[in-house]
């Protein structure tokens, strides 16, 4: 639960709603098991190297763990960022 009482998807609901922002258009990136429900509300869902099983088994792609920059790595695979 976050600090307004909600679970993580509730906020990616609400914010996706008042950005009129397609779920096309949406990722998510987590490494802890309270992180699958919001997974179920964005397009992409990235899990993090260093996540427990459960929590890769949910997402639709696996990353490099974060002390090996793996959402740099994410992202570059998405084609979100490249490299300069």
């Amino acid at each position: 639960m976050n600090r307004g009482g909600g679970l993580k998807e509730v906020g990616v609901k609400i914010l996706r709603e008042r950005l009129n922002v397609a779920i096309e258009d949406t990722v998510a990136v987590g490494d802890g098991r309270n992180d699958i429900s919001m997974f179920h509300y964005v397009h992409t869902s990235i899990a993090m190297g260093n996540a427990v099983d459960e929590v890769k088994a949910s997402a639709t792609m696996v990353t490099k763990p974060v002390d090996e920059d793996g959402l740099f790595h994410a992202f570059e695979q998405l084609k979100l960022i490249k490299k300069v």
